[in-house]
C-alpha cells in the first residue's frame, strides 16, 4: 500500500519512487494532492484499490481510466464546500468510467453528487449543473448491481432505484447522512435481499436561516420522516425482514429510543449491534435483553449513549448470555455487586465473553480511614469476583475507551491487596488496558500478571509508583503513609518500560 500526500514545502508528491516502482503499486491513498496527482498517473497501471480525498475530476478520471481492468475498490471523497461549476457531462463521465471498471466490487462515495446537487436548501443554490437525475441515477444503480459493498455518504444521490431492481450481490451497505429520504433508504435496503451488514446513520436535517436584520444566525431541526409513523409516511419497515441482516450499526443516528426499538424488531437475525452516541433508552434495552435476541446477540456496542443509566448496562450483562464482545462507557460498582433492580439477579450471564470494554466506577477510596479503606477493598473484591467468572476473556479494557471521558476517578485500585489476584482465572487474556484510571497498579501487580496470564501479549496503561502496604502498622503510621500516598497518587511513572521490554520481550507495553 502506498500513501501519497502533498508536502507543504514542495507542494509536489515524490515522483521518483513512482517512476521506478509505480508498476508495483497495488493500493494508493491520495490526500490533499489537488491537481499534482497527474504526475503519478503514467506509472500506476495495476491498482486494485484507490482512495482519493479532496476529489476533483482532474485527479480521479485519469487514474480510473488507466486502471479500469484491475481496480476492485474505489473510495472517492469531495470537499463539502466545493462549489465549482461543472458541465452537464462531468457526472456522467465519472459514472461511465466507473462502469468500465470490470472488476469493481467495492465503492464508497462521500459527497460525490451523481444526480445533481444535494437535497438541502443551501445545496439547491449552489451553481452545480447536472444531467437529468434519471440518466445518472440509472448509471449509478447499474454500477451498484455489480457491487458487493457500497457506501453512500451525505450528498450523493437523491433518486431511489426502480422498484423492480434487486441488488443480490450486495452484502454490505452503508448509508451515512444520505440525501435519500427515509422512505427511499428503506426501499433501497429492502431491495438488497442478501444484505447481511448494514450501516445506517439516520439524522434529522438542520436548516439554517438568519433573522430579519441578517445578524443572528439560527438553526432548527426539521424532521423529514418519523419511523414511528411508518405507515402514514409510506415507509414499510416490514420489508426489511426480507434481508438476512446480522450486523447493524446505527452509531450517531438521531433516531429516538422508540424508533430504534421499532427498527430492531424488524431485524430478527441480528448477532451484532452498534449504537455509539445514540438515544437508546428503556424501550431499546428491553428489546435487546428479552426474548430470543438476548441469547443470540454476540456483539454489542453502546458506548457514549446519551443519558445512559448504569442499570441499563448491568441489565444487558445479566440478560445477554450469548455475548462475545461488549463495549460500554461505564457501569457503577454498586450495580455490579447488588444488581440493577430490587429482587433481580446480579450475576452476569455472558460467561462466553471474549472482549470487554467497560469502566467500573463510583468506588470510594478512603485513604484517611483504615476501616473504611478495608470496606472499600472488600467491596472491590466482590467486583473482581464478577470479572473472574469471565474465564474466556481475551481482551479486558477497564480504562479509557470512551470519546467523552479522558480520566476517571473512583475506579478499581487494581492492587493485590484490593483483590486483583482474584483475576488469576483469566488465563486466556491477551490484552489488558488500564489507561486513564486512578489506580494503584505497580510493578508487583505487573509481575503477578506475567506469572498468572500466560497468553498476555499487550498491556496498556501507566504503572504507578511503588507504595508500601500498610498492613501491620499502627494507626498513626497508617495515617502518615496515607498522607504520603495522597501526594504521590498523581505521580504516575513509566520508568519501568525499558526493564519490562527486556524482561518480557513477548509482551508489548505502552502508556496509551
Amino acid at each position: 500500500m502506498t500513501s501519497a500526500t502533498g508536502h507543504k514545502a514542495s507542494k509536489f508528491p515524490p515522483t521518483d519512487a513512482f517512476k521506478n516502482r509505480g508498476n508495483l503499486v497495488r493500493s494508493l491513498v491520495c490526500n490533499s494532492l489537488q491537481h499534482h496527482l497527474h504526475y503519478l498517473v503514467p506509472h500506476c497501471k495495476q491498482l486494485t484499490a484507490l482512495e482519493i480525498d479532496d476529489l476533483t475530476e482532474k485527479t480521479a478520471l485519469p487514474l480510473l481510466q488507466l486502471n479500469k481492468t484491475s481496480l476492485g475498490s474505489v473510495h472517492l471523497k469531495r470537499d463539502r464546500l466545493d462549489k465549482q461549476v461543472r458541465p452537464p457531462t462531468v457526472q456522467l463521465e465519472l459514472l461511465t468510467t466507473l462502469k468500465e471498471c470490470s472488476n469493481l466490487n467495492r465503492l464508497w462515495l462521500n459527497n460525490v453528487q451523481v444526480d445533481g446537487g444535494g437535497s438541502s436548501e443551501e445545496d439547491q443554490h449552489m451553481p452545480l449543473v447536472s444531467l437529468p437525475s434519471t440518466v445518472c441515477s440509472d448509471h449509478f444503480y447499474e454500477i451498484a448491481y455489480r457491487l458487493t459493498q457500497l457506501g453512500i455518504v451525505k450528498e450523493v444521490i437523491r433518486t431511489p432505484p426502480h422498484p423492480q431492481d434487486v441488488f443480490y450481490r450486495l452484502w454490505k451497505l452503508s448509508l451515512i447522512e444520505s440525501s435519500l429520504t427515509y422512505k427511499d433508504q428503506i426501499q433501497l435496503i429492502g431491495q438488497c435481499q442478501y444484505l447481511t451488514h448494514l450501516v445506517l446513520q439516520l439524522t434529522r436535517r438542520k436548516k439554517a436561516y438568519r433573522s430579519q436584520d441578517n445578524f443572528f444566525p439560527y438553526t432548527y431541526n426539521t424532521i423529514e420522516h418519523s419511523l414511528l409513523e411508518a405507515e402514514n409516511e409510506g415507509i414499510h419497515l416490514a420489508r426489511l425482514q426480507i434481508c438476512p441482516i446480522t450486523h447493524l450499526d446505527i452509531s450517531r443516528s438521531t433516531l429516538l429510543d422508540a424508533e430504534i426499538a421499532e427498527l430492531l424488531v424488524h431485524f430478527p437475525r441480528l448477532i451484532s449491534f452498534s449504537a455509539q452516541g445514540t438515544n437508546i433508552g428503556t424501550k431499546t434495552i428491553t428489546v435487546l435483553s428479552t426474548g430470543s435476541r438476548s441469547s443470540e446477540l454476540q456483539e454489542l456496542d453502546v458506548t457514549d449513549i446519551k443519558g445512559c443509566q448504569s442499570e441499563w448496562i448491568q441489565e444487558l450483562l445479566c440478560s445477554c448470555s450469548g455475548l462475545l464482545r461488549f463495549r460500554a462507557t461505564s457501569v457503577k460498582a454498586r450495580d455490579v455487586v447488588f444488581g440493577s433492580k430490587p429482587m433481580w439477579s446480579n450475576v452476569w450471564t455472558c460467561l462466553r465473553l471474549e472482549e470487554l470494554y467497560l469502566s467500573i466506577t463510583h468506588i470510594q477510596s478512603f485513604t484517611d480511614d483504615p476501616v473504611m479503606m478495608g470496606l472499600s477493598r472488600r467491596f472491590q473484591a466482590l467486583v473482581y469476583d464478577q470479572l473472574a467468572k469471565l474465564t474466556q476473556l481475551r481482551v479486558l479494557s477497564l480504562g479509557g475507551d470512551s470519546t467523552s471521558t479522558w480520566f476517571r476517578t473512583e475506579t478499581l485500585e487494581l492492587s493485590l491487596v484490593s483483590g486483583f489476584g482474584k483475576l488469576e482465572t483469566l488465563r486466556e487474556l491477551r490484552e489488558f488496558n488500564f489507561s486513564y484510571m486512578d489506580h494503584r497498579l505497580t510493578m508487583a501487580e505487573v509481575e503477578w500478571m506475567m506469572a498468572h496470564w500466560p497468553c498476555l501479549r499487550k498491556v496498556t496503561g501507566t504503572i504507578g509508583a511503588e507504595m508500601d502496604v500498610t498492613e501491620g502498622m499502627e494507626e498513626n503510621e497508617v495515617v502518615a503513609v496515607a498522607a504520603v500516598a495522597r501526594e504521590s497518587r498523581t505521580q504516575r511513572v513509566d520508568r519501568h518500560e525499558l526493564y519490562l521490554q527486556r524482561q518480557y520481550p513477548l509482551v508489548e507495553f505502552s502508556t496509551r
